[in-house]
């Protein structure tokens, strides 16, 4: 089955961290799972980083985003590359990048 999980912050929070649980669970029983959220980073601090290492890379390819004009910097400093260049989609300039879960198993 194909599900979306769509949370507006990937912060430290209940929400978010029982959202990370979830995907994961569904992807290890054969799920087609994808994580759909906003920034990364808050006050509150960030789970990118415990994703990263809690998500096998056996089971998922990578983690991507379609990246604002003014988040590409960001992206890339955490590690993501562009699948391709800047497009408009809807009427909003974007490029898609993804971080590579499976060179990404060293680190963990």
């Amino acid at each position: 089955m194909k599900i979306v999980h769509i949370i507006t912050r990937l912060i430290l929070g209940g929400a978010q961290e029982n959202t990370l649980i979830t995907c994961k669970l569904l992807a290890e029983r054969g799920h087609d799972v994808m994580l759909i959220t906003g920034p990364a980073i808050g006050p509150e601090g960030e789970l990118f980083e415990q994703a990263k290492k809690e998500t096998p890379g056996e089971v998922h390819r990578g983690i991507t985003v379609n990246s604002s004009p003014y988040g590409v910097s960001f992206y890339r400093r955490l590690g993501f590359v562009p699948l391709e260049a800047e497009k408009e989609v809807n009427g909003m300039r974007i490029t898609p990048m993804q971080f590579d879960l499976g060179s990404n198993q060293a680190d963990g």
